[in-house]
């Protein structure tokens, strides 16, 4: 059987001792710190958390300088009755301002009761809590995706070793075949027809070799290993997955959690939209220098600035909103969209677990008429073979006992390969581990 070598140093810590080959609980242990999506999620988490900060900040106090000057090339002016002044004119205009005026000071506000508000805090804890739901259900997918792969390398390098054995038994009939053409006894047509069953050896094997180096890909891929890096996985003759699966229940699904989150979040949109008409009030504060003047040097003197300041509470009512109305129509609807999609996804998955349940009985049963088969098909190529070693020749039968020997390991294969997707199928969807 070929050996895939392997040099893994850099990816080991310093002092740790180095082990060549993978067995599966290392592919999953790796899987889950390299795998690029399951990264990327646990990096949308980060985001969610940030954005829950977000939000409950607008509780802090928000302090800003500010610092502002204007220059009137029009000095603005106030019309005032001309009695005030003692003039009989009916209004008189009086400039208000000088060409120059600036103010500097430090702003404060303060949100105290906001119930909208808090209710978006809550809404992004929730979304934060769906966020790292979504981590857990990618990585229980992870984890199904490296299990099938890693034992459908399993059944890959049994394939390879049965077929060098094939080849080798081939090539030991063909030695004899030889022979015998040499002393005479064996026709050419017989030689040329072993000589393409030989060739037909060598092409099942470099077949298979193809296949286990796509399975290994396959592998590579959901553990986020470097595709062309080489990885030695260990041979595992234990190849069955314990089936013991218990009945279906809903809330071991994999990912009911995050969907579960989902209509929670769209349950809280609509409760908190109907807060858009509660009051709000906010503390505000300010403290600052006010100056004017004609020239900028005028700036400069202390005795042109005039100190400003205040504190006070605002409070805001909202008596009528046309768009809060059609905001609370909308997401009651999207609440009850998402309570029947949440319905329906409960629904395909039951539907989805009992048709896995039925393949798995399909697949065990084919599994063991074929295996049936492979025995009897071995059994027929070494009659074959002891026919030849024993000078009788009949290639039509010996090529036809090969065909039918290829054909049963392929089934056999396939129907080995189901049985085990379905069983690591029924785990995952029952959320147990492996």
């Amino acid at each position: 059987m070929k050996k895939i070598l392997l040099s893994l140093l850099w990816m080991l810590p310093a002092g740790s001792p180095l082990s060549a080959q993978w067995d599966l609980s290392r592919c999953l242990e790796f899987a889950k710190e390299n795998n690029k999506e399951l990264l990327a999620q646990k990096e949308q988490t980060s985001v969610s958390n940030y954005e829950k900060k977000m939000a409950a900040s607008k509780f802090i106090p928000d302090i800003h300088l500010s610092m502002e000057s204007d220059y009137y090339w029009k000095i603005p002016v106030e019309s005032y009755p001309g009695e005030i002044f003692g003039l009989s004119s009916e209004r008189v205009t009086i400039a208000t301002g000088t060409k120059l005026s600036g103010n500097y000071g430090v702003h404060i506000q303060w949100n105290l009761f906001d119930v909208q508000q808090w209710q978006q805090v809550k809404r992004e804890k929730l979304k934060a809590q769906s966020s790292a739901y979504g981590v857990q259900s990618l990585q229980k997918l992870l984890l199904r995706n490296v299990t099938a792969a890693y034992y459908n390398i399993q059944i890959q390098k049994q394939n390879i070793e049965l077929s060098a054995g094939l080849l080798e038994q081939h090539t030991q009939i063909h030695g004899l075949l030889m022979k015998q053409f040499e002393e005479g006894v064996l026709d050419k047509i017989s030689m040329n027809q072993s000589t393409a069953i030989l060739s037909d050896y060598w092409k099942y094997q470099s077949e298979q070799d193809v296949l286990y180096r796509k399975c290994l890909l396959e592998l590579k891929y959901w553990m986020g290993f470097p595709l062309d890096e080489s990885l030695d996985i260990l041979s595992d003759n234990d190849r069955a997955v314990p089936v013991g699966i218990a009945e279906f229940n809903a809330e071991h699904l994999p990912d009911y959690n995050e969907q579960r989150s989902l209509l929670n979040i769209a349950y809280h949109n609509f409760q908190a939209s109907k807060y858009f008409m509660t009051p709000r009030l906010s503390l505000v504060s300010s403290f600052g220098q006010v100056g004017f003047g004609d020239k900028l040097r005028e700036f400069s003197r202390s005795s042109r600035w005039h100190s400003t300041g205040f504190v006070g509470f605002r409070l805001s009512v909202p008596l009528f909103s046309a768009h809060g109305i059609h905001t609370i129509k909308r997401d009651r609807a999207a609440y009850h969209q998402t309570s029947l999609a949440f319905a329906g996804y409960q629904d395909r998955e039951a539907k989805r677990f009992f048709q896995v349940k039925l393949e798995l009985e399909r697949a065990v049963a084919a599994l063991a008429s074929q295996e049936t088969i492979r025995k009897l098909a071995e059994e027929n190529l070494a009659l074959c073979h002891q026919k030849v070693e024993q000078g009788i020749v009949d290639m039509i039968q010996l090529k036809q006992v090969q065909q039918e020997l290829f054909k049963s390991i392929g089934e056999e294969n396939k129907a080995r390969l189901e049985s085990l997707k379905s069983q690591i199928e029924l785990k995952y969807l029952q959320n147990e581990t492996y």
